[in-house]
């Protein structure tokens, strides 16, 4: 499939009513609990995946249109609004530490809650990672390069996030398969500190938006264009609750 097709067959939205964010949570909740088998207080009874951070964020989620199915999701916690899950589970080396007080807290924001959920991730090296994507489904075929497009989808979910909330940079507790997997697409985070365990073991990162667009650009000018093409602005949402 080509970039060009993306848009016959999935939806991106962006949750902003009550029923949108349940669809999330009820997503979330089929690929942490049910799928991947975490043990959240609380979910069980509601079948809805959710935490304070949600109080705090913008999330996403992609529609297969054939069949009407919520089928992957993103949030992106704003830091200026809370202190961000990173900072509070990862062990962070003292100069990233530095890094993320020197930098304006409103132009960071942590990727999280990145899932596909078990219904299309077909392949079976696909069904044991909740992100999706392995060394299979990134390939080349002749010049082009092919690309697991959920995720794709996913990652112009959060540019467009960033955008309208002035993110300028990314952090995220990240599978190291999966940094490197993104890494060959272009998307480059930068390990920051040590493992710690936190829905698996996952290692504390960071990316510069502008800089990880860049080297897209450079690799495939066709998938820098559709993750950054203009869309109708969202409602900025606002926030009455202090950082924690």
């Amino acid at each position: 499939m080509r970039l060009q097709e993306f848009d016959y067959h999935f939806e991106l939205i962006q949750a902003s009513t009550p029923e949108q964010f349940d669809t999330v949570h009820r997503l979330r909740y089929q690929v942490y609990c049910v799928e991947q088998g975490h043990v959240i207080p609380g979910c069980e009874a509601t079948q809805k995946e959710s935490d304070d951070y949600d109080d705090f964020s913008l999330a996403s989620y992609l529609i297969h249109k054939s069949t009407g199915q919520p089928m992957a999701t993103v949030r992106l916690i704003l830091a200026a609004q809370t202190r961000l899950p990173m900072e509070r589970f990862a062990i962070l080396r003292r100069d990233e530490r530095d890094r993320i007080w020197r930098l304006p807290r409103q132009c960071i924001g942590e990727v999280s809650r990145f899932a596909v959920s078990k219904k299309f991730r077909r392949r079976v090296a696909e069904s044991q990672v909740i992100h999706g994507i392995t060394p299979d489904n990134l390939f080349q075929r002749g010049n082009r390069r092919w690309y697991p497009f959920i995720t794709i989808g996913l990652v112009k979910a959060i540019v467009q996030m960033s955008e309208q909330q002035g993110i300028t940079h990314w952090y995220a507790l990240m599978e190291q398969s999966l940094i490197r997997l993104l890494k060959r697409m272009g998307i480059h985070f930068t390990p920051i500190g040590p493992a710690v365990n936190h829905f698996g073991v996952r290692l504390p990162c960071i990316t510069v938006i502008s800089e990880m667009l860049d080297s897209i650009d450079r690799l495939d000018p066709e998938v820098c264009r559709f993750l950054t093409e203009a869309k109708p602005a969202a409602p900025v949402m606002m926030f009455d609750s202090d950082p924690r």
